[in-house]
């Protein structure tokens, strides 16, 4: 996904997740990758030296679980790769951005 359609780079400090609202799919754990050419992608890890990030996810369609990144992305575009689930792949994400 590109940050808001934008052609520029977006600071990402924080995002959050939630389930398919209409039905009971949703991730449990997933990584992120970020990138600024939609070709090149990076996996975010909250430590260089350390493994990937793994984020925790839902426990139902509708409750919102907030993340913070740090350290922050500076990418256009973000890509989720979900690792475990709950029936099939739902996911609505939110990307909060600094300028």
């Amino acid at each position: 996904m590109a940050a808001s359609g934008s052609s520029a780079n977006h600071k990402g400090n924080r995002h959050s997740d939630a389930g398919r609202h209409d039905w009971d799919q949703w991730v449990t754990k997933y990584k992120l990758q970020y990138g600024d050419d939609g070709l090149t992608f990076r996996i975010y890890k909250r430590n260089v030296d350390t493994s990937d990030t793994v984020f925790p996810g839902n426990t139902d369609r509708d409750t919102v679980v907030y993340h913070d990144l740090n350290p922050v992305i500076d990418a256009r575009f973000v890509r989720v790769l979900p690792m475990e689930w709950f029936d099939f792949i739902g996911m609505r994400m939110e990307l909060y951005s600094c300028q």
